[in-house]
């Protein structure tokens, strides 16, 4: 079990190297209620209230959270235009982020 613990933690960590705010908000969330009196659950919360307080995380974390809206259940044939518009939009003004990546699969898995 702890074996396990810690090797979520570690994609979490991860996930914040990497500034994928979607997947550090989700996974901490899961893992917040999970290790709530564990030790590690500690440096979960600690991770979650610094997303919370950093103003250009939460742009771009709203941003990742438009895309996965953009795309969810996927796309009508009818309403692929706007889609690739909006996630272009998103990829422009978002560059080098992980909403900037998230809009490129995007528009890669409509286009292909």
């Amino acid at each position: 079990m702890r074996g396990m613990v810690t090797g979520r933690v570690k994609v979490l960590e991860r996930a914040v190297a990497e500034q994928d705010w979607l997947r550090v908000e989700t996974l901490g969330a899961e893992l917040e209620k999970a290790l709530k009196k564990m030790p590690e659950g500690e440096r979960v919360r600690a991770v979650l209230v610094g997303l919370k307080a950093d103003k250009e995380a939460q742009s771009v974390l709203k941003a990742q959270k438009k895309v996965a809206k953009l795309i969810d259940g996927g796309v009508k044939k009818s309403k692929r235009d706007r889609v690739k518009k909006e996630l272009k939009k998103i990829r422009d003004d978002y560059p080098g982020t992980a909403a900037e990546r998230d809009a490129r699969k995007a528009i890669e898995s409509l286009t292909g």
